[in-house]
């Protein structure tokens, strides 16, 4: 009996009676025990078995029950004598159940002993792999093994148990010797011939899906924001990267003058010394607060501290938020985005987090809530980003879930940092995957449910069951997968809650009229039950049983956006943290849905990856603007630590500037995406600083505005744009003064001299220009030498001509800002880096 590949062919005849759930075959059992009179069925008692058994569970009527009775019971009566052995119709239709491998042999050593003495003699044995095989192969129309074949395999099973029990005490062996039921269970799956023709019957497609396969590429669920080269590694990652940032330490950064260094000759002021090195800044910057949440790159990332805390990641941060102090404590450990985090409360009332980011090889970080240190980390097999992980039950144990294109998964001992086991999921999009029991791992994503299961014959390691959903229901997108005791469900894309018996479907509950996007699980202590959130913004609390509880309507609480993200409930408190795609969190009540937080969010801010503008109010500090992607412009509280009023545009804003009074506020219009441009691209628009209300809007440019400055007299503004061009405007009623010519690039900065009679500006040519905002004439260097200026926010001028590294390691300063005292300077890069030096930065030694 040699071993099979693949899996087995099946004509459509046999397909509707694939992929039975447990209950069903032992219905066949007891519906054969009822109404047969022998071991050989008719094509009548066939046909009534599998209705009394089968009708209801296929939800077809009695005429296309008996048609497809019919065509299955021809194939098994391939001697047309009109009789069909009841022993191949049960062992075959066990065999392509979707019952686990031990559950199959299980049953089949159930229906071979005959005279229920829990022992198989070598006989029977020999007889129920023979009828097995008979009738599977004459359902797939292959050539089964022969009677000799067969009875070498059960020799050998024989012999094998023989052996183990002659070392046990004389008299403890019985009369007639056999094989009893857990010896005979052992035997089959560790014997590679027979588990060969099992799995070569399991699992079987019931249908064929017509879907185009993806490019092997990326993961299609890695975002452009969130895709990460070998260069970006090499900066972010030391110890990944470590090696390739030493390369190019050794290159050095090439040779060659860029446009602006030209003109920075007849800037100087004084005669450099280059071995003299730059003087270190005498401050230093510290984090005191994080306006935004990573909603708008992960889910189900929400969560309750063992103190009443939240966690929730913010770009490279996992942020610890007291709500009622309103305070934060930041674990910053992580090199890159955030995508993922769970957490579980131990019996001492610590918190022990991991969470997982974005990467060419990324990590894993297990830490303590409390104190914020690292326990373990886990890298080196993940490729792109994790997506998703969770915690088993007794928590020893975490799963992680790749964004590679092939959605790997893998299981770690995640205290001692050692790989139990990993394995490629599929390569259509995967959304969650959680422990359902200690030995259950539960995937799922587009049109499909996947259980993993782990192996007794192997150890620590799973096997992979398709979720089958029955005849009635073609497969379909689901969300979420999670246990509430002992039942498992999913959660669909058409709001429906799916419960899972092994991994057969067996019910659906229509909860939620949109798609469920999240669900949070509650079990703490005697409190069981599952809260779920969905697209439309409605929250359901269901018990224990699985039945609909309370129900509130998450708009009312005000998001911008009414997807609900993440959710999780707290049973102490009887509060529920409710996050949206718009990246707001709320508290609401468990039995009411009341706001919490007098009618405000605990966290908003921007939603889309770019926060693009940002800029200070004159008069009052600690007031600021921001605009970005997500078409909105908020004006913030840095002493209150919130925001105080937002209000949405009808387009992406790129560039934002406080009047000199701080009363109106001037937005440059636009993405600066090349061929993801905006309608009004090129426009800006002045609103009110109180209320947002818009005032005035105007259009002389057809390129994104990336800059706009505000002259000290308060009377022009200048607007840089990405034509080339510089749009210089009175700020009374707002008429053009202005348009100065003469960049080849993208001018992205600008800023105005003291006496508000000069501009200077950067292009994405490396130029750096002047100008007089009266004509709008380029003005010659040598005349700018002695010119004082307002603000330096251009990265490439003569007072921060040190700010260039010895590596070009892709280091990109996206913006300078110079303080208020001048004598220091802020810079922000394309990895996401605040730096400070001290200004001027004259020196190249950085």
């Amino acid at each position: 009996m040699g071993q099979t590949l693949g899996r087995a062919p099946l004509p459509n005849g046999g397909r509707k009676f694939l992929n039975l759930p447990r209950s069903c075959v032992y219905d066949l059992w007891e519906a054969f025990n009822d109404i047969a009179e022998g071991f050989g069925l008719t094509v009548e008692e066939f046909q009534e078995i599998l209705k009394s058994a089968l009708l209801e569970f296929l939800s077809i009527t009695e005429r296309q029950l008996n048609t497809e009775a019919d065509a299955v019971f021809r194939l098994l009566d391939d001697d047309t004598n009109n009789l069909v052995d009841s022993l191949e119709f049960l062992s075959t239709f066990a065999l392509i159940s979707a019952m686990t491998p031990e559950e199959k042999i299980r049953f089949i050593f159930a229906m071979y002993d005959f005279d229920e003495s829990g022992v198989l003699t070598l006989d029977e044995m020999v007889l129920s792999f023979r009828s097995t095989l008979s009738g599977l192969a004459k359902l797939s129309k292959i050539d089964p093994p022969t009677e000799s074949e067969v009875e070498t395999i059960a020799v050998l099973g024989f012999e094998t148990v023989r052996s183990k029990q002659r070392q046990t005490p004389v008299g403890s062996l019985p009369e007639a010797f056999g094989i009893d039921r857990e010896a005979f269970v052992t035997f089959c799956l560790n014997t590679p011939e027979v588990m060969s023709w099992v799995e070569y019957f399991d699992d079987m497609e019931e249908f064929t899906l017509q879907q185009p396969h993806p490019q092997l590429v990326v993961s299609s669920m890695v975002r452009p924001s969130m895709h990460r080269s070998v260069g970006d590694e090499a900066v972010m990652s030391a110890s990944f990267g470590g090696h390739l940032l030493r390369d190019l330490q050794r290159r050095g950064r090439p040779g060659g003058q860029k446009p602006w260094h030209n003109v920075l000759p007849f800037l100087a002021t004084k005669k450099l010394d280059a071995e003299q090195p730059r003087p270190l800044p005498y401050k230093d910057v510290e984090l005191e607060w994080v306006y935004g949440y990573n909603g708008h790159s992960c889910s189900q990332s929400l969560h309750y501290s063992a103190a009443g805390h939240i966690i929730y990641p913010a770009g490279a941060l996992c942020v610890i938020q007291n709500v009622s102090k309103h305070e934060q404590k930041y674990f910053n450990a992580h090199s890159d985005l955030v995508t993922c985090l769970k957490v579980f409360h131990t019996e001492e009332g610590a918190t022990i987090v991991a969470s997982g980011e974005v990467g060419v090889r990324p990590s894993v970080l297990v830490w303590d809530c409390d104190s914020r240190t690292v326990l373990s980390v886990l890298q080196g097999f993940h490729r792109n980003g994790i997506a998703q992980l969770d915690f088993s039950p007794d928590r020893t144990r975490l799963a992680t879930l790749g964004l590679d294109p092939y959605h790997s998964i893998a299981v770690y001992l995640w205290r001692s940092r050692q790989r139990l086991w990993s394995a490629r999921t599929t390569c259509d999009k995967v959304h969650d995957l959680r422990f359902l029991s200690d030995n259950v791992i539960g995937t799922c994503g587009e049109l499909h449910v996947t259980f993993w299961r782990k192996s007794k014959e192997a150890q620590e390691s799973f096997r992979r069951y398709r979720g089958q959903y029955g005849p009635g229901m073609k497969p379909e997108t689901n969300t979420c997968i999670g246990s509430v005791g002992d039942t498992v469900f999913s959660c669909s894309d058409t709001g429906f809650l799916h419960r899972w018996e092994g991994r057969n479907l067996i019910k659906s509950t229509r909860g939620h009229t949109s798609g469920i996007r999240c669900c949070y699980v509650v079990n703490q202590g005697a409190e069981q039950g599952l809260v779920t959130g969905c697209n439309s913004g409605k929250v359901i609390v269901w018990t224990a049983k699985l039945e609909v509880g309370a129900t509130f309507n998450g708009l009312s609480l005000g998001a911008i956006e009414t997807a609900i993200n993440s959710l999780c409930y707290d049973a102490l408190t009887s509060k529920i943290l409710v996050s949206f795609t718009s990246c707001e969190v709320f508290e609401i009540n468990s039995s009411d849905g009341r706001n919490v937080q007098n009618g405000g969010s605990i966290v908003a801010a921007h939603f889309k990856p770019r926060v693009c503008g940002l800029d200070v109010h004159p008069t009052t500090s600690h007031i600021f603007c921001t605009v970005g992607d997500d078409k909105t412009i908020r004006i913030f509280d840095a002493v209150k630590k919130k925001q105080l009023r937002v209000t949405i545009l009808d387009s992406i804003a790129y560039s934002c500037a406080y009047a000199m009074d701080g009363q109106t506020v001037l937005v440059g219009l636009g993405s600066g995406i090349p061929g993801q441009e905006e309608r009004k691209e090129g426009a800006f628009i002045v609103v009110s600083e109180e209320d947002l209300t818009l005032l005035y809007e105007s259009r002389d440019s057809r390129c994104v505005i990336a800059d706009i400055k505000v002259s000290p007299n308060g009377e022009k503004f200048c607007m840089a744009s990405h034509d080339g061009c510089l749009y210089i405007y009175s700020t009374k009623k707002y008429v053009s003064k202005a348009k100065c010519r003469g960049h080849t690039g993208k001018v992205g900065h600008v800023d105005f001299s003291t006496n508000s009679q000069f501009i200077m500006s950067n292009c994405s040519a490396d130029e750096l220009l002047f100008w007089d905002t009266d004509s709008g004439e380029l003005q010659a260097p040598k005349s700018m030498k002695n010119i004082q200026w307002d603000s330096i926010t251009c990265v490439n001028t003569y007072p921060t001509q040190g700010i260039v590294d010895p590596v070009d390691d892709g280091t990109v300063y996206n913006m300078a800002c110079r303080s208020n005292a001048q004598d220091l300077l802020v810079l922000v890069d394309n990895y996401g880096r605040v730096r400070l030096t001290g200004f001027p930065c004259l020196q190249e030694k950085a």
